[in-house]
C-alpha cells in the first residue's frame, strides 16, 4: 500500500527546471541528450589534455636544451644567446602561472542500492572538482571579503609573478649595462643575490605539499565511503593530480637560477 501511495504521489508531482544552459551545451556539442554530450565533451577534453601535455613537454625540453648548451660552452653570453634564454624564461613563467597546476577530483563512479524493492543506480556523480592555476587562486583570494585572504593573494602573486618579472627586466638592464645598471645596488641584488629570496621555489614546494595533502585526504575519505555490500555498492574515484602548469613553473624556477651565473661569466684566456 505504501508503494502504491508513493507511485501515486510521484505521478502527481512535477518540478520546473531551468534547462537553458543544458540546451546551450547540447546545441554547441550538436547532440540530442546528456549522455551523448558527456561522451563527446569527454573525448574533446582528452584530446586537448594530450595537446597541452605535448606542448608543455616540448617547451620544457627546448628550454632545458638552450640552458644546457649555454652551460657547456662556458663562455660569456652573446646577445642572441641571452635573448633566447630570457624569452624561454618569460614563456615558461607565463605558461606556468596561467596553466592549471593541480586538479582535485573526487567522484562516485558507481552507486547501486535497492529502495523499497526498486533498484536505484547512479554513475559519475562528482563530489568535488577544482582545477586551478596560480592566477585562478589569486583571483579567488583577492575577491574574498576577508582581509587575510586578500593579503595572502597579494603576497602569492608578488612572489610568483612580480618578483620573477622584475628579475628578468633587471637582468636585461644588467646585461646591456643600461644607464650603469651593473653599479646599481637594487639591480645587482635582483640579478645576482635574490635567487634564494625570490620564494618561487617555496611556491613549487607548497603546491607539491598541497597535492600530497589533498590526495591523502580525498583517498582517506573516499575509502571510508566505498563499500561493496549486498544492499549498497559504491565505487569511488580519486583523480587528484599535478598538471602541466606545475612542471612549467618548476622548470622556470630551476632554470632561472642559472641565468645569474651565466651573466657573471668572464672571458677565458
Amino acid at each position: 500500500m505504501l508503494n502504491k501511495q508513493l507511485e501515486q504521489y510521484l505521478n502527481q508531482t512535477f518540478e520546473t527546471q531551468d534547462t537553458s544552459q543544458l540546451s546551450k551545451i547540447l546545441l554547441k556539442t550538436e547532440t540530442r541528450d546528456i549522455e551523448s554530450a558527456r561522451i563527446k565533451l569527454h573525448k574533446r577534453i582528452l584530446v586537448l589534455h594530450e595537446v597541452i601535455y605535448k606542448e608543455a613537454i616540448l617547451l620544457i625540453l627546448l628550454s632545458v636544451f638552450l640552458f644546457g648548451m649555454t652551460g657547456l660552452k662556458k663562455q660569456p653570453l652573446i646577445p642572441s644567446q641571452y635573448i633566447l634564454l630570457v624569452l624561454s624564461l618569460i614563456i615558461l613563467l607565463i605558461a606556468g602561472v596561467t596553466t592549471p597546476m593541480i586538479d582535485m577530483d573526487a567522484k562516485i563512479s558507481q552507486m547501486n542500492f535497492v529502495l523499497m524493492g526498486h533498484p536505484v543506480h547512479f554513475e559519475n556523480q562528482v563530489l568535488y572538482f577544482q582545477s586551478k592555476s596560480i592566477l585562478d587562486v589569486f583571483w579567488i583570494m583577492i575577491t574574498n571579503k576577508a582581509i587575510q585572504m586578500k593579503l595572502v593573494g597579494i603576497l602569492m602573486i608578488t612572489f610568483s609573478i612580480f618578483i620573477p618579472l622584475f628579475k628578468i627586466v633587471s637582468s636585461v638592464g644588467y646585461y646591456y649595462n643600461f644607464q650603469q645598471a651593473k653599479e646599481n645596488a637594487v639591480i645587482k641584488f635582483l640579478v645576482l643575490k635574490s635567487g634564494k629570496w625570490s620564494m618561487a621555489d617555496v611556491m613549487v614546494i607548497a603546491i607539491f605539499m598541497a597535492y600530497i595533502g589533498f590526495n591523502g585526504i580525498i583517498t582517506s575519505q573516499l575509502g571510508k565511503l566505498s563499500s561493496e555490500g549486498q544492499e549498497l555498492v559504491i565505487l569511488t574515484t580519486n583523480g587528484t593530480s599535478l598538471q602541466p602548469g606545475y612542471y612549467l613553473f618548476l622548470t622556470y624556477t630551476l632554470l632561472a637560477l642559472f641565468l645569474s651565473e651565466f651573466l657573471t661569466r668572464k672571458p677565458t684566456s
